[in-house]
């Protein structure tokens, strides 16, 4: 390198180091406006773009404007002009679909259903009166066993006093002593057992019905052999 060429790239290494200062100085389009007229007016900037442009005349025709394709390998083809060439279209990855907006809504509170009406009660069923049925007659009632005459009389172990005083409670509760009286048809034989048994006999009869008993304050008791004798009859039912 002479030592032209070497005065010159140090004078445009100069100037690019103020370039540099007042691009950070200034903004970018200031300092084009104001260093760029310096930089094109200095001397030594001409005589560096004159050697400039000879090289690269030099460079271009040793490779006599040859191309590189596509795949890398020199091709024959001059460059195209830049301006002419097609602009490159965009690639991008498509954008998504937009996904669907999810619309909420507020859906009023539910309201009751309305009451149902009442249910229809059934009616209670109808009463049928079937006529009556007819039964077969009850077949013929057993006949009872025969019945037995059974007789109140006194008892002959009780001591006098107590016999007579039984038969005046007779006499005079209901029971028929006009037969035992004198010239009565019982008064015979004149005995107080036997006038007290017609009298116990004609009491017990009389009252059973109602609830009399045969006892006398157990001076009596029942007999099934009928005390009747001669003319004087003892009652029995």
């Amino acid at each position: 390198m002479d030592s032209r060429a070497y005065i010159i790239l140090r004078v445009s290494i100069a100037h690019l180091c103020l370039l540099i200062l007042v691009s950070t100085l200034f903004p970018l389009s200031g300092a084009i406006k104001h260093g760029g007229g310096i930089i094109s007016r200095s001397p030594s900037i001409k005589s560096w773009k004159k050697l400039e442009s000879r090289n690269s005349i030099n460079k271009f025709s040793s490779f006599e404007y040859l191309d590189i394709d596509s795949y890398g390998s020199p091709s024959s083809q001059p460059f195209p002009p830049f301006n002419s060439l097609a602009p490159q279209p965009y690639s991008s990855l498509p954008n998504p679909p937009p996904s669907p907006k999810t619309i909420v809504t507020i859906s009023p509170p539910p309201t009751p259903p309305p009451p149902s009406p009442p249910k229809h009660v059934p009616s209670p069923p109808k009463v049928v009166i079937s006529p009556p049925m007819a039964y077969p007659p009850p077949p013929p009632h057993k006949s009872s066993p025969p019945h037995y005459a059974i007789w109140c009389v006194a008892k002959p172990t009780v001591p006098d006093p107590i016999i007579q005083f039984a038969m005046d409670y007779a006499c005079g509760s209901g029971a028929d002593c006009k037969s035992i009286q004198p010239n009565g048809l019982c008064f015979q034989p004149n005995t107080l057992l036997a006038h007290a048994s017609f009298a116990f006999n004609s009491y017990w009869q009389n009252t059973k019905i109602g609830g009399g008993t045969c006892d006398f304050g157990g001076t009596a008791m029942l007999v099934n052999v009928d005390p009747s004798y001669d003319k004087c009859s003892f009652m029995s039912t």
